[in-house]
């Protein structure tokens, strides 16, 4: 089994259990983390500080039932690839979402060094929508 992929695994439980002690073990330090526009917390990031405090934690304080679930990963060389969708109910329009995404991760010495999501943002944008 690749590496990549087995860390990558781990990444996915700790985000699930909000464990930013072991999501830092697995990121590099000057790890650069893009988040797509129009999305929650949008925009590019470095280092761990940066990206709990402007993504991880408006997905946890704005959204309720927030799921990520993966469906399928692969590898090559130091790009893992994972495959999936979110989910969740934005708290202040009670409106549910999934949104379907790609994320590709880059590694150098078992530790993540950059991170690019690929999401529909409208489908997220709908249910933040007052209408």
């Amino acid at each position: 089994m690749n590496l990549n992929i087995e860390l990558t695994r781990k990444l996915y439980k700790f985000f699930a259990v909000a464990d930013y002690k072991s999501i830092n073990e697995l990121f590099d330090t000057d790890i650069v983390w893009e988040q797509m526009t129009g999305f929650p917390g949008g925009g590019t990031y470095k280092g761990t500080e940066q990206i709990i405090s402007k993504v991880f934690s408006s997905l946890k304080n704005e959204w309720s039932g927030w799921k990520t679930v993966v469906s399928a990963m692969a590898g090559d060389g130091d790009f893992v690839f994972v495959m999936g969708h979110y989910e969740g109910t934005y708290n202040k329009t009670g409106k549910a979402m999934k949104a379907d995404f790609i994320h590709r991760y880059q590694f150098r010495n078992s530790k993540i060094i950059h991170f690019k999501q690929y999401t529909d943002t409208l489908l997220v944008a709908n249910a933040r929508n007052v209408s």
